[in-house]
């Protein structure tokens, strides 16, 4: 056989290829060497193949190839002698670190020591011993975040960078356990104290937690955060609550490490406001006095706002009546002036709405 040429295809693989001049071979014996003098046996092919692929080399390794045919007669003279030499690996990526930064979470940082990578491999394990590929990521980087870990784990990481020509070696191996998150609260109460607020209370059975975050909901399924407390804090106040409501409260710890599970659900309910004074009536009765009379609506208030305005916009409060009264007589006004007046009942969950307004002029 005759122009030999060997061709490196990867860094475990030289390609070979020869001008069979032969017509009566039997095959082809292929030998191969390191330095180019020692040559040994390798392959025997059939009559009439005029390849070879070598597999199973070592990377940056030069080898020396020479080929010649066979048939019962005897061998014929070498072809000449081919030599390649394969392409190295990339360097092996080293100083892996792995860093949990929560209970799900694990971040990974290495050094890339190779200029002609591809990319790189990562593998994780829960032994330290089975490690299967998670992901591969590509040239140049150098941080990996692993999220989707189970709390209070130990996880084990290996990578290694790969190109075209094959794998380089493994780095170091990292691990890391994930964090543990708060203990949840628990005995949550909650107390309804006006129309408006209702106030909070819970065990704090957490060391570690940075605080509390506090959810709502108006009907037991649907809850929205609506608060977030420091450490250590075990009460909550929360205003501005419609009268007559029902609702429901959790409450949970967190830290870095993530969020504790729910505390109990509680629920309570504010209660109404009392019943708004109607058909309010404003007499003027000299030049000075005015009578108002309404109809008290109420069965729980504690006693009647009465407010007054001289232009129909702008009240002010300008007594206080006791629970039932239905009458007053506002006293020490102008003459020829108009006055207009509301009321409103009142009792510890707070003030009912306004009656009507009624108006009155005093007289000259």
């Amino acid at each position: 056989p005759s122009n030999l040429t060997a061709t490196p295809f990867s860094s475990s693989q030289i390609n070979l290829a020869w001008t069979d001049n032969a017509t009566n071979e039997d095959g082809f014996k292929i030998d191969r060497s390191s330095d180019g003098t020692s040559f040994s046996l390798i392959a025997t092919v059939a009559a009439n193949v005029t390849t070879y692929s070598n597999t199973g080399r070592s990377p940056a390794t030069t080898y020396y190839y020479r080929v010649r045919a066979y048939n019962t007669t005897g061998n014929s003279a070498y072809s000449n002698t081919a030599s390649a030499t394969t392409p190295p690996l990339p360097a092996a990526p080293s100083n892996l670190t792995a860093t949990a930064v929560s209970s799900s979470q694990i971040n990974l940082a290495w050094t890339d020591n190779a200029t002609d990578e591809a990319g790189f491999k990562i593998y994780r394990s829960t032994d330290g011993t089975t490690f299967s590929q998670i992901v591969t990521v590509g040239a140049n980087v150098t941080i990996y975040s692993d999220t989707g870990r189970s709390l209070a784990t130990t996880y084990y990481y290996k990578l290694l960078a790969y190109n075209t020509n094959g794998n380089s070696l493994y780095s170091n191996i990292a691990s890391a356990t994930t964090l543990t998150p708060p203990a949840a609260p628990s005995n949550l109460t909650a107390a309804a104290v006006s129309s408006s607020q209702i106030n909070l209370a819970w065990t704090d059975n957490s060391a570690d937690e940075d605080g509390f975050k506090i959810y709502r909901s108006t009907d037991g399924i649907s809850f929205s955060l609506i608060a977030t407390l420091g450490s250590n804090v075990t009460t909550y106040s929360n205003t501005g609550r419609s009268p007559a409501t029902t609702y429901y409260y959790k409450v949970l710890a967190y830290n870095t490490a993530g969020n504790s599970a729910y505390s109990n659900t509680v629920s309570t309910t504010t209660p109404p406001l009392p019943a708004a004074p109607s058909n309010l009536t404003a007499t003027a009765v000299s030049s000075s006095q005015i009578n108002l009379a309404w109809t008290d609506n109420a069965t729980d208030e504690d006693g009647f706002k009465i407010e007054r305005s001289t232009d129909g916009t702008t009240f002010s409060q300008i007594a206080t009546v006791a629970a039932n009264v239905t009458g007053y007589s506002n006293t020490g006004r102008s003459p020829s002036t108009t006055y207009y007046y509301r009321v409103r009942a009142y009792n510890t969950n707070g003030s009912s709405t306004y009656s009507n307004t009624a108006t009155a002029t005093t007289s000259p």
